[in-house]
């Protein structure tokens, strides 16, 4: 599971020396953003917020219809979420879900191989993004005019310019920008761009075998949407699936699996599938308390998930906000 590697990264070096450089490059020139300042005209300008496409049957509406009214509180706000702040445990597994470093995190490391800290997680739509360690006082973020990284113990603050050197880091705040949009469409789905709604009549074959018994209880419908996010996708021409497992009885949805939308079936390697586990009213929605990743296994033959989460978040409600008023500069570095 490659989610997570650089916020392991910063938490580790809480407890060894970074292997950043200890003074402070030239300045580079910035990396382009993902999608911020875009020039091209959006290509999806005609799909309308939570307007279902007219070619979906009765049978979809009312499948979507249930999956909306479950992710909202009663008498909630419904206003869409355009900024959030989550202050989030993680237990990243660095041997499960496709690897990745091993060792303990602040506070002494957890069990079975993982790393443990709280981080809080800031997005601004659509592309902004900053990640703090807690208790190491580390911290990345991709903003108005860069991608960086803050080490407030060391005093060390970088532009993750455009050369390979930091490549890697640029590529983790990519995956947590599509961290950031997954979870606004799967926590708010009637804001959700539909570009296609169908319902499935069996839940997806690349379900790993421990969730293929809980898979076939539920419900599935499969969206489609340019508002999803895939790393090494970040193109704003593309369109992503998402097929949703709901509970029948209450409508929440507890299984995600969101990929690109290709003409293949076959899985693809950064497809990824969310498991969302208890429901809490949180600001006029329903949100996931607890939230396990699972990413492709490479080292399977054939794609397919691995069996294990890769990845466990779990929200702090209360301390978590879907209401923030963040402006592009809060996401500078400054």
């Amino acid at each position: 599971m490659r989610t997570a590697l650089l916020l392991v990264a910063i938490a580790c070096a809480s407890q060894q020396a970074p292997e950043k450089p200890a003074q402070k490059p030239p300045d580079l020139p910035p990396p382009p953003v993902a999608e911020s300042g875009a020039k091209t005209p959006d290509p999806f300008a005609a799909l309308v917020p939570g307007a279902i496409p007219p070619t979906a049957t009765p049978e979809a509406r009312a499948a979507w219809k249930t999956m909306c009214d479950a992710s909202a509180a009663p008498g909630g706000q419904t206003a869409p979420v355009r900024a959030f702040e989550l202050v989030v445990d993680v237990r990243y597994y660095g041997g499960l879900g496709g690897g990745g470093p091993s060792g303990a995190g602040p506070g002494g490391g957890g069990s079975h191989g993982s790393n443990d800290f709280v981080a809080e997680f800031r997005f601004l739509a659509p592309t902004f993004v900053r990640v703090k360690i807690v208790e190491g006082k580390r911290e990345v973020g991709r903003g108005p005019d860069s991608d960086w990284f803050d080490d407030g113990t060391r005093h060390e603050r970088i532009r993750l310019g455009i050369g390979r050197e930091y490549q890697e880091d640029r590529r983790q705040l990519d995956q947590w920008q599509s961290i950031a949009k997954d979870f606004v469409g799967l926590t708010d789905p009637k804001s959700l761009r539909i570009a296609k709604l169908e319902t499935l009549s069996a839940p997806p074959a690349a379900l790993p075998t421990k969730l293929a018994a809980r898979g076939a209880q539920l419900a599935w419908v499969r969206v489609t949407s340019p508002d999803f996010r895939l790393v090494d996708v970040l193109s704003p021409d593309r369109l992503f699936r998402a097929a949703l497992g709901r509970d029948p009885k209450s409508g929440w949805v507890e299984l995600a699996l969101i990929e690109e939308d290709v003409p293949s079936p076959e899985l693809r390697p950064n497809a990824a599938l969310l498991e969302l586990k208890q429901p809490k009213p949180l600001e006029g929605l329903v949100v996931p308390k607890n939230i396990l990743v699972r990413s492709v296994d490479a080292a399977k033959k054939t794609f397919a998930f691995a069996e294990e989460a890769g990845m466990d978040l779990v929200l702090h409600i209360p301390g978590s906000t879907l209401r923030a008023s963040f402006t592009p500069q809060d996401f500078a570095l400054r």
